[in-house]
């Protein structure tokens, strides 16, 4: 008769149709004993278990190998990236490196066309102050007025030394004397009238009178340019003063404005120019020599 068995196999359950067959007669236990396993439905229905199970065991090793191949993957492009990305921050410090080394050369070059331009600063303003020096020096020694005094009290001098006294028509004395040249040629073109004789007096006196008033406004003309500049020199010197304490002299050069208006005491407490009001960047003492 047939009927029907279950089998389980690795937490799998299975029902397979059996076919019973009833024993000959004369034939022994020992008989159906020798009936081959591999002809069996239980032995063919193991066989495609085992290769349904070589089979999941084939796709486990090719998940495993994918994952396996997917983790290298992963590596070698993580690898690849940091490298490119290495090679990439080596090129932008080239570049960032090379944008410095190019600004730190214009800077320098500007450094230096300031320097140069602060050298002939200095050079010009040294000029100036041992002229203005040797000019206050002069003056404290001998003042232009007295030496303009003393000059033209000599031409007054000579002026009187030459000349002779002049009378009028009244027979009064003018305050002025003739030439002693336009006397002798006088003298030597004698035989003149005297009506002529007293007007030539009278318009010599007249010349000699406005001669000594030109040297009069010519006297004051000098003392007003003298004492002009005596005030432009004591004008010059101030401005050689600190324009913060008015008291010490100036000795600092602003950079970048190259305004030299301060003293070595005032400087450091000074962030912007007073006089065009640019932030200091540096100061730079200057050595009058």
């Amino acid at each position: 008769s047939n009927g029907t068995c279950t089998q389980t196999c690795k937490g799998h359950s299975y029902v397979k149709s059996v076919a019973l067959l009833s024993p000959r007669r004369g034939s022994s236990s020992t008989a159906l004993q020798s009936t081959p396993i591999s002809d069996s439905p239980t032995n063919l229905s193991d066989m495609a278990l085992d290769h349904l199970l070589q089979q999941s065991n084939q796709i486990q090793d090719l998940q495993t190998q994918l994952n396996t191949r997917s983790r290298e993957f992963q590596a070698s492009m993580q690898a690849s990236m940091q490298t490119q990305m290495q090679q990439m921050q080596t090129q932008l410090q080239a570049q960032l490196h090379t944008q410095i080394q190019a600004q730190v050369a214009i800077l320098d070059q500007q450094d230096e066309a300031v320097t140069i331009k602060i050298q002939q600063m200095q050079r010009k303003n040294t000029a100036m102050i041992k002229l203005l020096v040797t000019e206050n020096r002069k003056l404290r020694e001998h003042p232009r007025e007295e030496l303009l005094e003393q000059k033209l009290q000599g031409i007054e001098d000579r002026m009187r030394s030459l000349t002779e006294p002049v009378y009028d028509s009244s027979g009064e004395e003018v305050d002025r004397e003739l030439p002693v040249k336009r006397r002798r040629v006088s003298e030597e073109g004698g035989g003149a009238s005297a009506s002529s004789s007293s007007s030539t007096r009278r318009s010599t006196g007249l010349s000699g009178l406005a001669i000594l008033q030109r040297a009069r406004e010519v006297k004051h003309e000098a003392v007003v340019q003298a004492r002009t500049a005596e005030a432009s020199a004591r004008s010059a010197e101030d401005r050689l003063l600190c324009v913060v304490c008015q008291e010490r002299e100036r000795g600092i050069v602003l950079v970048p404005c190259s305004h030299f208006t301060l003293c070595t005491v005032c400087a450091p407490e000074i962030s912007e120019c007073p006089v065009c009001r640019t932030d200091v960047q540096e100061r730079r003492r200057m050595v009058i020599s």
